[in-house]
Order: structure tokens, then C-alpha cells, then sequence
């Protein structure tokens, strides 16, 4: 879901990951998803569950999905 809307976003370039370390499960997201999970945090997106994860690798639920979208409105737009 993030790929996506990252892309629908033109793929903006992201130097600076580091936001990434305000998760605690920062070192299980993978090298090629950094960059996106970056994006999405520094854009307000990726907020990260309740227990302070990023929790990238679950499915979301149509919910979540919408959330994510509604979040990336304003980046898109």
C-alpha cells in the first residue's frame, strides 16, 4: 500500500531515513523499503501502531488502506 501511493506520489527522492529509527522494528524493514517507509513517515502516512512499529510487514485491512490513502491526500494533491 505505501509502494503505492508512494509511486502515485512520483516516487519523490528521500535522502534522509532516519525518522525511521522512531520505530522500535526500524531494523526489520527492509532495504528496499526504506526510502518509502521514510516518505510516509516525514509525510505524516506511516504512523506506526500503537505499540511504537511500523509493523510493515502485516496485510491491512480495507480500513487501514483507506486511512493510509486519506493520509496521502495532501501529498498527492
Amino acid at each position: 500500500m505505501l509502494k503505492a501511493l508512494y509511486v502515485a506520489a512520483g516516487s519523490p527522492a528521500v535522502e534522509d531515513t532516519s525518522i525511521l529509527s522512531i520505530f522500535n522494528d526500524s531494523s526489520d524493514i527492509p532495504a528496499d523499503m526504506a526510502a518509502i517507509a521514510a516518505w510516509a513517515a516525514q509525510n505524516g502516512i506511516l504512523k506506526g501502531t500503537v505499540d511504537g512499529k511500523a509493523d510493515l510487514g502485516v496485510n491491512v485491512t480495507r480500513g487501514q488502506a483507506c486511512a493510509l490513502a486519506g493520509g496521502a491526500m495532501n501529498t498527492l494533491a
